[in-house]
């Protein structure tokens, strides 16, 4: 079987962006860590993670590809953001492991997401005074923009002791899962085969439409 080596960055619990024979497609993880950047061997149409990533390989997979500086506006997941790109196009980069709100991060698409490069520059004064007048987003904007960024849809939710309960549904199918307060998968509702932490709600709902598995009895 055929085998080769790449380097990509992942989303959390999400498929590769592979280049080959001038074809960019998506390729499976069989193993290796829910999100970053990786050196990973591909065997058929499965991808295994080697070892991070060094500096120099990371730039290698970037040559040509289009950079722009991103101003993060609100914060979906763990290291995703969306943000405004040069023309105000509306963005959502991944892999966002430094920068706050209204921060400019430097970011570059591989032909399906956007990814960040770190900080492009400091935030200037104004805007931080407009960080500081804006509040905080609520409970149920957080759940409904990690819902809907998947294109799923909101239900409503309970808070628990360790996050929420949440109610979902995307297409003709509806769930409740079990998310804590940083909105990192705890229990799904449905068998992921016990890769329920390597998710978050977003990448959650995403599963959908690839989901082989079956719902688990108890959940509505």
């Amino acid at each position: 079987m055929k085998s080769y080596d790449i380097v990509a960055p992942r989303v959390r619990g999400g498929k590769l962006p592979c280049l080959q024979d001038g074809l960019l497609w998506e390729v499976p993880v069989a193993s290796g860590p829910s999100e970053g950047w990786g050196l990973w061997k591909v065997i058929g149409f499965e991808a295994a993670y080697v070892r991070p990533a060094a500096a120099w390989e990371r730039e290698r997979f970037l040559v040509g590809r289009p950079r722009v500086a991103v101003t993060l506006l609100e914060q979906l997941a763990r290291a995703t953001w969306s943000g405004v790109a040069p023309g105000r196009t509306r963005v959502t980069v991944h892999l966002v492991d430094q920068g706050a709100e209204l921060d400019n991060v430097r970011a570059v698409h591989d032909g399906i997401r956007w990814w960040s490069l770190g900080l492009a520059s400091g935030r200037t004064r104004k805007a931080q005074r407009l960080r500081s007048e804006r509040t905080k987003l609520t409970d149920a904007q957080r759940l409904k923009k990690a819902v809907e960024l998947a294109g799923g849809v909101l239900l409503g939710f309970t808070p628990t002791s360790m996050g929420f309960q949440v109610r979902w549904q995307r297409g003709s199918e509806a769930f409740v899962s079990l998310v804590d307060r940083d909105l990192n998968l705890q229990q799904a509702g449905f068998c992921l085969a016990n890769t329920d932490a390597q998710h978050d709600l977003t990448s959650l709902v995403s599963l959908i439409d690839e989901r082989p598995y079956y719902p688990e009895e108890g959940w509505s």
